[in-house]
């Protein structure tokens, strides 16, 4: 499915949480994507803009599903139908839609405009209505956002703003963890962009770099003419993968010379070849061969690497960078400034028996190595002094700082390390038991590890983090803010969880056997997994479920936008009893629509 998304994901501050109501504690950060030409050229605008709606076909049919399913219930209320459906409208402008026998959850809300949007706008006069935050299509109607999970764990759509993003995985995974963008395109500048190789399991996709985990299918198009301040970057970006099978990228920009037409594109077919932008942090890779790449051509900034039967034979190039090796011969590699002095210099014979290097050659004091693999290896650099015997088993290390001197001995590791420091010391028998200390900032002991384990960390923002863990039945955790918020979390598995949040929030849940805080998991299965879970939102109401899902009580007060509401289901929604400022209504068997009474209707 093609998705057309104009990116803003990556821009500082350009991130518009969703409303209140929306899954408790998540946000939901579309994959920031690095920027650039693409290939082949792609239609014209006109001919792109004609396509829209069949590229969005899927959006608004879950959209008009989701608001025709939230016209049977009035605005201010909500409807269970279990196990078949739950409708929840009692967040203003929100439609909630949560389809547990399918595994599918749509959530839809008033679209909010990007950063960039709001600084392109003009200023308001004075005394005027400062420019509206909400996003408007042509016609001026406000437009609409949605998160889609179908099925939940494994496929979500999003479309947040001007982004547009659709994946699907063959994993189970969790939440708050990293499910990253387009692997052709992984390479960022922004800080927010995770370069790690391996991902974390996650649901729902977030910030990232790399995507390594089979089989993940994404796509994606980036649209950036919109949005003001951004002609350096692409008109049109689009995204095809198959991780780690097939991967390709093409766009469009104008101003370009054509020698830098197709500067960003890419296409990878494994175990062929191709082309990859920012994979393992490199600006562009181009390979071939079976079963293993034959050749590799690398480019990275300011060099260019060349890659024969890789890794056996490389030779690099550049204003700065030069060397070669071969595989496990000989290797040397050297790298200077700007100025043409020495930064550092490195060679091996018979790798990996013999190596030694030194670097930082610009500062005043540089770091030398030399190792002989595995019996002797010794380091030294500004006031700094390590040697290691039988690596890695044994190890003595030395540091001298402000306070003094420290040290540390592995012998051998991981079973037996212990140090000292002026402001604080260490000793682990590994893995019976260990305490490490550092002063005020840092506290950890472990017994029987990974059984038992607690750590507190006091940080120099004046942030405050402590955790107590005991595998499997028992953990939690708990972060201290310097404006007095507070996250807290417990669980005493599967019996209990406890969750607050830093808007005061609350949640807790009787008989919860899913280890991880989802939200897919709560809107889909949870309800018939828990026995009784009571949830307190931030302005103050209150939900109680029992005995999974047969009874549910929910009180939420008023608001500028909504009054008072309270509501009494029986029976899984066979019988419910509502009040919505003084308009009562009743339902009996699931009837649509409901018996209205009272009020001023």
């Amino acid at each position: 499915m093609t998705t057309i998304r104009r990116h803003e994901a990556n821009l500082p501050g350009a991130s518009p949480t969703f409303p209140a109501g929306i899954d408790r504690g998540r946000s939901y950060d579309p994959p920031p994507l690095a920027q650039g030409p693409h290939f082949p050229q792609l239609p014209s605008r006109e001919a792109r803009t004609a396509r829209l709606p069949y590229n969005r076909v899927f959006g608004a049919i879950g959209v008009a599903l989701a608001l025709s399913l939230g016209g049977c219930v009035a605005e201010g209320t909500d409807f269970h139908a279990l196990p078949f459906f739950r409708i929840d409208r009692t967040t203003p402008g929100v439609v909630q839609v949560d389809v547990p026998p399918i595994l599918m959850t749509w959530d839809t809300f008033p679209s909010a405009k990007s950063e960039d949007e709001i600084k392109g706008q003009d200023a308001a006069p004075r005394g005027e209505l400062a420019p509206s935050r909400t996003k408007t299509n042509k016609a001026g109607e406000p437009e609409r956002d949605y998160l889609v999970r179908f099925p939940w764990p494994f496929g979500t759509w999003i479309k947040r703003g001007d982004h547009r993003f659709w994946t699907y995985t063959g994993f189970i995974l969790a939440q708050d963890t990293g499910s990253p963008g387009p692997a052709g395109r992984a390479l960022s500048t922004d800080g927010a962009v995770r370069k790690d190789p391996f991902t974390a399991l996650a649901s729902d996709p977030e910030s990232g770099g790399i995507l390594s985990l089979p089989f993940v299918y994404a796509n994606t198009t980036t649209d950036h003419e919109d949005h003001p301040g951004r002609e350096d970057r692409t008109d049109i970006d689009h995204d095809i993968h198959l991780w780690p099978i097939f991967v390709y990228g093409s766009g469009e920009q104008k101003g370009l010379d054509e020698e830098r037409a197709d500067d960003h594109d890419y296409f990878a077919l494994f175990p062929f070849g191709g082309v990859t932008k920012g994979l393992l942090g490199k600006e562009k890779i181009t390979w071939f061969g079976f079963p293993y790449p034959l050749y590799a051509h690398v480019r990275d900034r300011s060099y260019e690497s060349h890659h024969v039967l890789f890794p056996l034979v490389n030779w690099v190039s550049g204003p700065q960078n030069s060397g070669f090796r071969v595989l496990p011969f000989f290797g040397h590699y050297e790298r200077t400034g700007l100025k043409g002095e020495p930064i550092y210099t490195r060679t091996f014979v018979l790798w990996p028996f013999l190596t030694w290097s030194t670097s930082g050659m610009n500062e005043p004091v540089p770091t030398e190595t030399f190792f002989l693999f595995p019996f002797f290896g010794r380091q030294t650099g500004y006031k700094f002094q390590a040697t290691s015997i039988l690596w890695p088993f044994f190890k003595y290390t030395t540091r001298q700082t402000d306070e003094g001197d420290d040290w540390e001995v592995r012998a051998p590791f991981p079973f037996l390390q212990f140090g000292a420091s002026p402001t604080g010391w260490k000793f682990d028998m590994w893995p019976l038991f260990g305490v490490k200390e550092r002063g005020k900032t840092l506290h950890r002991h472990f017994f029987a590890w990974p059984i038992w384990r607690y750590e507190s960390l006091n940080y120099k923002s004046g942030r405050s983090f402590s955790g107590q863990w005991l595998l499997p039945f028992f953990w939690r955790t708990r972060w201290d803010d310097v404006e007095g918020t507070s996250q807290h979390k417990w669980r005493l598995y599967p019996f209990l969880h406890y969750r607050k949040y830093r808007d005061g929030s609350l949640d807790i849940g009787g008989l919860s056997p899913y280890w991880f805080d989802d939200a897919g998991f709560q809107r889909t299965l949870g309800s018939f997994m828990t026995l009784y879970r009571y949830q307190r939102d931030s302005e103050g109401g209150t939900q109680h479920d029992f005995l999974l899902g047969l009874l549910g009580l929910r009180d939420r007060p008023p608001s500028a936008e909504r009054a008072a509401y309270s509501r009494l289901s029986f029976l899984f929604g066979l019988f419910q009893y509502r009040n919505l400022g003084g308009e009562r209504g009743l339902r009996f068997l699931w009837l649509l629509p409901e018996i209205r009474w009272g009020g001023e209707s």
